[in-house]
């Protein structure tokens, strides 16, 4: 190697196939630091893109995920991130809902063991709920995977990056999900 080689412009190496990075790593950085981000800066970004093109609006997630990795998208993959919208009671909601990811239950495990043996292991989202008005900060909850029993955790992430966990949720079902939501939004008021 010469003394100029190290300028050289080396070839470009193609993207890795996104199938190297499994689903439920992509779902998780899209609901704990993708949409944050876009939730409490570019909420009208968000709104724009679900409501104009909410076909296009799960993809475009899920290859946002895919370049922040340096991994090349699956199309097949991108389809399975679904927006909804709708109202929740005087604000407005979206929600993302992430593809079902493998079950997780590490209730008889033992968690020293697990970290020693190097197997990587995500608890995943199901759903990402956005809760706006015109007249407030948004809210931004995620109902995804627990480690113990296959149940699900809720969590809120705030505006200054907070991620609070707000204890246990429903199964995953985005009406069941709400209704939790509803519930401890009049804890936190009462």
């Amino acid at each position: 190697m010469g003394l100029f080689d190290i300028f050289r412009r080396k070839p470009p190496q193609p993207a890795p196939d996104a199938s190297a990075v499994p689903l439920e790593q992509t779902s998780y950085d899209i609901a704990y630091f993708i949409l944050p981000r876009y939730v409490f800066e570019s909420l009208d970004r968000i709104i724009d893109l679900c409501t104009t093109t909410p076909s296009a609006a799960g993809p475009f997630y899920y290859i946002m995920a895919c370049q922040a990795r340096g991994f090349e998208p699956d199309i097949e993959a991108a389809k399975k991130y679904k927006w909804h919208t709708g109202d929740f009671g005087n604000q407005k909601y979206l929600a993302l809902e992430y593809p079902a990811p493998t079950p997780v239950d590490m209730g008889d495990s033992d968690p020293i063991a697990i970290m020693q043996s190097g197997v990587k292991i995500v608890l995943a989202p199901y759903f990402s709920v956005i809760l706006y008005d015109n007249h407030s900060q948004p809210r931004y909850f995620i109902l995804g995977q627990s480690p113990i029993g296959g149940g699900t955790t809720v969590r809120a992430i705030t505006a200054d990056g907070m991620n609070c966990n707000m204890g246990s949720g429903p199964e995953p079902n985005l009406s069941l999900f709400f209704e939790v939501i509803r519930e401890r939004q009049s804890e936190a008021e009462t």
